[in-house]
């Protein structure tokens, strides 16, 4: 099988080499890796033209929003496999090859989830502390490998929401009946940092929701 590997930056030049390197280091090497820059006002763009030679770059010149540039980037992706990482966040190194033995294993899954979990890189005193939590599985863009085409109907159903664009597309996957596969190795590292949008407590409180009625469905086809 084939895999592309996309991100979507905006303002992203605090994190975004961090985030490539994860990709050039995996065991399983991405088969193409895109990159849509949302309209960032920083040096997101000098960074990733210092990267040219690896990756295919999209420029939009306005900030667009997560929806509409995690759908054009994945209409971007050549092949039917495509993984996500947002560009302040890191892959395992062996999150792709993970990805792929799923994908091998159960091909009839449009999505499949990882493990992932939180590292803290938030200001301590006059410095930063940077520590992690625990792997858990979770329903994020980053431990997600999806059907390029599944990935497309369910973001065109989707509606757009302020702070939860990850939130109105998986609704929208769930009610279209997308197959899912959990599988129980480590995918991604998310960033909390000062400025992303996963701090917010609105945020937290819906992932918690949504999260909540994924092991709720499951428990019910489990007991039936």
């Amino acid at each position: 099988m084939q895999l592309s590997v996309t991100i979507i930056a905006y303002n992203g030049a605090a994190f975004i080499e961090e985030a490539l390197l994860s990709i050039y280091d995996q065991t399983r090497k991405a088969d193409e890796i895109i990159v849509l820059n949302d309209g960032s006002t920083d040096d997101t763009a000098a960074i990733l033209t210092r990267h040219s030679g690896k990756i295919t770059i999209l420029n939009s010149s306005e900030n667009r929003g997560a929806l509409l540039s995690r759908r054009a980037v994945v209409e971007a992706a050549s092949f039917d496999r495509v993984a996500f990482l947002d560009a302040d966040d890191r892959f395992h190194p062996e999150a792709l090859s993970s990805f792929e033995e799923a994908a091998e294993s159960s091909p009839e899954a449009d999505l499949i989830f990882g493990m992932m979990k939180n590292f803290y890189d938030l200001p301590a005193g006059g410095g930063k502390i940077s520590h992690g939590g625990k792997w858990l599985h979770g329903r994020t863009n980053g431990n997600m490998l999806a059907k390029r085409e599944a990935f497309l109907a369910a973001s065109i159903k989707a509606q757009e929401a302020a702070r939860s664009e990850y939130l109105a597309w998986y609704q929208s996957a769930q009610s279209l009946n997308l197959v899912e596969e959990q599988i129980d190795t480590p995918i991604f590292e998310r960033r909390i940092h000062e400025n992303n949008a996963s701090r917010h407590p609105e945020t937290r409180r819906e992932m918690m929701t949504m999260l909540k009625t994924h092991l709720d469905r499951q428990r019910s086809r489990e007991e039936s």
